[in-house]
């Protein structure tokens, strides 16, 4: 309607030979007002941008803590998301067994000492004992070798943090009691700056 009394004003003044091409240039003159408007009106009105979708926030260097001995969790010294520094307990295996492997080995070996200084002191004038001294040597050096496994899976019992961070794991209590094998993962440290 508009266009129309716009045309009708111009053709008065101008005359009618410019009809076709006064009509193409109020269409495209009032075409162009209409997209600077929409343009116009999105620019001042604030539409809200934003997608509600759910995601995953996946720490970038996590430190997975992985048991180093097998055994059954004693203690769970952290619950999720508890800042910790390194060297920190974490978790606790029982060590009652392996205390008793230790004290064991170390009486075998004391009872494999005392009767390799019995053959000692004898064996040289023996041939047998000869043999028997090279036999308890043997079996005194499996007896060593067997304390020092029983003392590295009693140091290994205790689960530390080897980095700051905060604790990642989904329930203590499905951890308190758990029989563990070594190198199964147990729970995650990750540092909550680099995510």
């Amino acid at each position: 309607h508009i266009q129309s009394v716009l045309c009708t004003i111009y053709y008065a003044l101008i005359g009618k030979r410019r009809r076709f091409q006064v009509q193409k240039s109020i269409k495209s003159f009032l075409g162009s007002m209409f997209i600077v408007s929409v343009c116009l009106s999105l620019y001042l009105i604030k539409i809200p941008l934003s997608v509600v979708a759910p995601f995953e926030l996946v720490p970038k260097l996590p430190q997975q803590v992985y048991a180093k001995t097998t055994g059954q969790i004693d203690r769970v010294l952290v619950e999720a998301g508890d800042d910790v520094v390194t060297g920190q307990t974490l978790l606790q295996l029982q060590t009652d067994d392996l205390i008793y492997e230790v004290e064991k080995v170390n009486a075998v070996i004391e009872a494999k000492r005392t009767e390799l200084e019995l053959v000692t002191a004898t064996g040289y004038r023996d041939r047998d004992a000869r043999s028997k001294i090279d036999i308890l040597n043997a079996e005194l050096g499996l007896h060593e070798a067997e304390l020092k496994l029983a003392k590295f899976h009693l140091e290994n019992a205790t689960l530390k943090a080897d980095i700051n961070g905060r604790v990642l794991i989904a329930s203590t209590d499905e951890l308190q009691g758990k029989p563990v094998t070594l190198g199964e993962p147990l729970l995650v440290v990750y540092a909550p700056d680099i995510v």
